[in-house]
């Protein structure tokens, strides 16, 4: 497993889960599910192997 971290200003920081790092860095610019969620305030965005902690695990959607 790997996820892509997102970290936020005034929601909660996100970490969704992929299955491989290639899919996660992927997901930073091929995914729509993405982009809504660092739309509004997303401080940086990143892949990683691990969910750092007070990071929320997200699942996204089959079609991303």
């Amino acid at each position: 497993m790997a996820y892509l971290c997102i970290e936020r200003q005034r929601s909660a920081s996100l970490a969704v889960r992929y299955a491989s790092v290639e899919q996660a860095e992927d997901a930073l610019t091929d995914s729509l599910y993405v982009d809504q969620l660092c739309e509004e305030d997303c401080l940086d965005a990143w892949a990683d192997d691990e969910v750092p902690s007070g990071f929320e695990l997200v699942i996204p959607p089959p079609e991303d």
